[in-house]
């Protein structure tokens, strides 16, 4: 019985692929977030439902000022470098766009990870025959 050992280098992913946002001339990089900070996005997100789902007495302005406000800090948390002053000056189709390039970031790397997943448990079926 042969023991195969997988190896997955986390230091060989490469990091010069950058991605990249320009503002008025200014480039900016983006910060892939960890998984905490992930976790922290998600847990505001949800207390912020719940808070306006609990609340009789909340407006609906509330709830869009309260949702603005946390797509504006979920720009800021993957561009940090943007001053809050030039994020508090974007146009609400250029936050929603910025959005969801974020999101986007987001599936691609789901995608990449699917497919390495796809790729090693087909070696490993391989590798059994």
């Amino acid at each position: 019985m042969s023991k195969d050992v997988q190896y997955l280098n986390l230091d060989e992913i490469d990091p010069s692929i950058k991605k990249v946002l320009t503002i008025k001339g200014v480039q900016y990089e983006f910060k892939q977030p960890t998984v905490g900070e992930f976790v922290q996005e998600m847990k505001t997100v949800r207390a912020l439902a719940d808070k306006f789902k609990e609340d009789k007495n909340a407006s609906e302005f509330d709830m869009i000022e309260a949702m603005v406000k946390s797509q504006a800090r979920s720009v800021s948390n993957a561009f940090p470098e943007i001053p809050e002053d030039i994020i508090d000056g974007l146009t609400h189709p250029q936050l929603n766009i910025i959005r969801k390039f974020i999101e986007n970031q987001f599936e691609e790397e789901n995608k990449e990870a699917q497919d390495e997943l796809g790729n090693v448990q087909a070696a490993e079926r391989k590798s059994k025959q």
